[in-house]
Formats: structure tokens, C-alpha cells, sequence
């Protein structure tokens, strides 16, 4: 679902079983048969159901290439959820605009680490320190919705204290359900249920029960998580391989459940102490937003343009920090550099947020590293020379085919 090597194993066991390997398609192939299965059907919905029905006459080579397709996807996208997200995923982006969603690199790095965990038979939960639209929200709830849409009478939890989060994270789900051809998924039933028994519930109320995939933001929120969080839901949930768990949240500066929480898996995790791995992407690894090609257009970098001596220190906290993290140096490489731009981007905002007097706002949501309070950073902890940092990218039904991968899967 995740790994890439589970995946291929999972297709080896449905060949062996089924007589044929599904094939990856590529985006233009997957939009060219949607327009041609919208060519020859006729969709009438009203409040209750919706009616499907053939416009044109198709011949039986006809059905068998239909049904082979169709049934193709339904595998790819069942076994691996990179290859649904890319494929049939759409979301609302920056600017109002639908579109075909596309990986950040923050967004991969959550990928590697969901697919680590697969891979070496572990539970995958997480410990997140949030980062500033980094796009990690909108990966997390794409990996619960597409467990909801490919695994049968899987349940999956959305919880948050904030009920205005609630509605944005429900019109989320809703759009890349409803955006998804009929062919390829279940159909939505009542309450939050589909049509292969799956369920979403988007909760703003106290934990009573335990699904396969949790996702908690704003969890400094809670009024109570110790009685919530850690003595229910982590104490009455078993860990498996087959369930997930993210707990998010912001360090307060205050002694409270998740800054003591992070603190301990930050220090226990490697020891193997720790059931809750703590991950934090800084903002400086989300360089498909910081900075924007349309803000650098606004406020372009001075050609003789020379960064602050708090600038140099932020971006070497950044550099040291990405380098000496595994799963972020796997991304960008073990000698990156924090590229001119976002060194320009954040000093910008850094003066800025000095004239409003909200420094502590801005450094808070432009943390270089996970350290609970700052540290002066010098050039000497780093591993290369400061001259090498300075400054210088016929359908078949989805749930019948699901089963059959999961049974599969199972194995």
C-alpha cells in the first residue's frame, strides 16, 4: 500500500492467483479512458441513488478491454496509494482552483516514512510536530480516505477540538470522493459509510472507540489529552501493522501533555523506547511553497543582496538539522544548502514580523530544527566549511475487487 517493495510483492501474489499483472498507466492514458467511459454511459442521480446506464452499443472486445482497465486500476490503486493519489486524487489549491493532486517534497517524506514502517512490519504512529502549510495534513487525510476507499469495513477517525476544521476536513474528503470515477471506488452511503462498509467519522468530541487509521491535529488543543490521548486512545488501541496513528501539535512553551510527550520520543525513539516516532519537517524543506515563484516575482532577491548574521544562523540550523535527519537527507541529500531564495524569503519575513512585534509568532512557525527552545547555532557544527553554505527544484464492483486484494494482502 505504501512500500513499493510490498507493493510488487502483493502483485507477484495476484498474478500467481489471477493469470495477469496489472501495469502502471500513465496520467494522459487514466484521463483518456475517464473521457471515453463518459462518452457511452449516462449518470441520473436523485437524493437516494445513482443510475448508470450504456448510451452507445459496444462490442464484447469492446467490454473485455473495459473490464480489463478498469479492473487494472482498481488493483493499482488498492495496492498503492501513491499511484491513486497521483492518478484520481483532486484538491482545492491556493487559489481556489481544483486540481490533479501532486506530491510535495514534504509530502514524500511523510510517504518514506508510512511505507518504512511497512515495510519492516511495524505500526506506524506518529508523533508530528506541525509545520506551517507544509501539506502534510492534506497527505495524511488522503492516506486515511484512500484506506476507506480500498479497504473494506475499515474504520477511520478524524478527530480535532476545532468543529470549523471538522467541516474543512469533511469537504476534503468529500471533493476527492466525489471528483473519483463511479468505476473506481465505492459509492458514498449515509453517515459517513460506503459501499464496502467503510467509515469516516470526523469527531470534535470525546474518543470512544478505536479505528484502523487516527488522525489528531491541534492536539496542544484538547482540553484533556491525558484522559483522551494517553489513557484512551493509546491505552485501549492495540498496535498492529495493519493500523495507523498521527498525533499532531505545536510545541506551547509549556509544561503541558505534548511537549512532554515529544520531548520523550524525541530522546527514546533510536533507543527503541519510544511507541510514538516523533517526525518534524521545517518549513525550508517545503520549497514548493517557501518561497512562491509569484512572490519572488513581488519581492525579488537583491542582486547584491547579502544575508544577516540571524539569517546565516537560521539557515545553518536548518542545514544541520536536514543533514543529521535520515529520513529528510533522503530527500534533498546529505550536503543541502538552503537555497538563496528561502534565505531571502525568511529574512523578509523575519523584519517584517519585528515591525508588527510578532517575532515570537513567526520564529515559532519557521522552526529550523525540533529543538524544544533555540540554541545558538555556529558554523562550526556543521561538517563542511561556512564558504561551501554561503549563497550562491461491464465495470467490475470496486468492493468485490477489493476483497480480493485484501484477502491477498493478508497473507
Amino acid at each position: 500500500m505504501y512500500s513499493e517493495k510490498i507493493t510488487q510483492r502483493q502483485l507477484d501474489a495476484f498474478e500467481k492467483k489471477e493469470g495477469w499483472r496489472p501495469q502502471q498507466h500513465t496520467i494522459a492514458e487514466v484521463d483518456e479512458f475517464k473521457e471515453y467511459i463518459n462518452s457511452i454511459t449516462n449518470i441520473e442521480s436523485n437524493s437516494r441513488n445513482t443510475y448508470i446506464s450504456l448510451k452507445k452499443f459496444i462490442t464484447a472486445k469492446q467490454q473485455d478491454e473495459i473490464k480489463r482497465f478498469v479492473l487494472n486500476e482498481q488493483v493499482m490503486c488498492a495496492v498503492d496509494s501513491t499511484y491513486f493519489d497521483s492518478r484520481y486524487a483532486y484538491v482545492q489549491d491556493g487559489t481556489g482552483k481544483i486540481v490533479r493532486f501532486k506530491n510535495w517534497k514534504s509530502q514524500e517524506i511523510l510517504d518514506r516514512i508510512f511505507a518504512d514502517h511497512e515495510e519492516k512490519g511495524i505500526p506506524t504512529e506518529l508523533l508530528m510536530l506541525q509545520t506551517r502549510q507544509a501539506g502534510l495534513g492534506t497527505k495524511i487525510m488522503l492516506k486515511g480516505l484512500h484506506r476507506a476507499l480500498f479497504s473494506p469495513n475499515s474504520t477511520i477517525l478524524i478527530y480535532s477540538p476545532i468543529k470549523i476544521k471538522m467541516e474543512r476536513v469533511s469537504i476534503f474528503c468529500d471533493l476527492v470522493h466525489r471528483r473519483c470515477p463511479w468505476w473506481l471506488v465505492p459509492m458514498k452511503k449515509q453517515k459517513r459509510t460506503f459501499s464496502n462498509d467503510a467509515y469516516i467519522s470526523f469527531s470534535c468530541s470525546s474518543l470512544g472507540w478505536i479505528p484502523q487509521f487516527t488522525y489528531i491535529p491541534n492536539i496542544e488543543l484538547i482540553q484533556n489529552p491525558s484522559r483522551d490521548i494517553e489513557e484512551g486512545l493509546l491505552r485501549i488501541g492495540h498496535s498492529s501493522k495493519s493500523t495507523s496513528l498521527v498525533i499532531a501539535g505545536k510545541l506551547t512553551g509549556k509544561e503541558d501533555w505534548f511537549t512532554n510527550v515529544w520531548s520523550s520520543a524525541r530522546e527514546n525513539w533510536e533507543k527503541g523506547k519510544s511507541r510514538l516516532r516523533p517526525i518534524f519537517v521545517p518549513w525550508a524543506m517545503c520549497s514548493d511553497m517557501y518561497p512562491t515563484p509569484d512572490w519572488i516575482n513581488k519581492f525579488p532577491t537583491p542582486r547584491k543582496w547579502s544575508p544577516s548574521k540571524k539569517t546565516l544562523e537560521h539557515a545553518i540550523r536548518c542545514e544541520k538539522y536536514v543533514r543529521a535527519t535520515p529520513y529528510l537527507s533522503s530527500i534533498v541529500g546529505k550536503r543541502w544548502k538552503m537555497p538563496i531564495e528561502q534565505q531571502w524569503y525568511w529574512e523578509h519575513g523575519y523584519k517584517h514580523a519585528e515591525r508588527l512585534r510578532a517575532l515570537d509568532s513567526w520564529l515559532d512557525q519557521m522552526r529550523p530544527d525540533d529543538e524544544p527552545q533555540a540554541k545558538p547555532i555556529i558554523a562550526d557544527d556543521l561538517d563542511v566549511p561556512i564558504d561551501e553554505i554561503e549563497l550562491d527544484n461491464v465495470f467490475p464492483t470496486p468492493t468485490e475487487m477489493q476483497k480480493k486484494v485484501a484477502a491477498i494482502a493478508a497473507r
